[in-house]
């Protein structure tokens, strides 16, 4: 026969649990965000630096997967006297670390060009304004 669904939870943090609200890694994004949209606009995307600018970003991404990773792993396995090592935890961290991660990467980089869209429209309309067609 068919496998039953399961109940919804009757306990609210139980829920939040169960959707990953209450992993380290959604707080660790929570806070990373500011500093995130920070360095943002300090990114020069020029043609020449391009391809190490996407270097240095996909490198600062995969350290904080890592650093919430390490965090994680010590909140969810601190005391525990029968634990898996760090390694063999660190493939399942890093998947579970990897959406949020990228989610709020591309909302970074979505608020960040819309920005920069913005003031480059302004600053054609000012050089229009400024210079006059004849």
């Amino acid at each position: 026969m068919f496998r039953r669904m399961p109940a919804p939870p009757r306990n609210l943090s139980v829920l939040l649990y169960q959707l990953g609200v209450g992993s380290v890694v959604w707080y660790a994004v929570a806070v990373a965000l500011p500093f995130l949209l920070w360095g943002v606009r300090r990114v020069d995307l020029t043609h020449e630096r391009r391809q190490r600018t996407v270097l240095s970003v996909l490198g600062v991404l995969v350290a904080l997967m890592i650093a919430t990773a390490v965090t994680e792993f010590v909140v969810a396995y601190g005391g525990a006297p029968h634990k898996p090592t760090f390694i063999q935890y660190l493939p399942t961290a890093l998947r579970e670390a990897m959406l949020p991660w990228l989610a709020v990467s591309g909302i970074v980089v979505a608020i960040e060009a819309r920005r920069r869209s913005v003031r480059a429209a302004l600053e054609r309309e000012r050089r229009r304004e400024s210079h006059p067609s004849r």
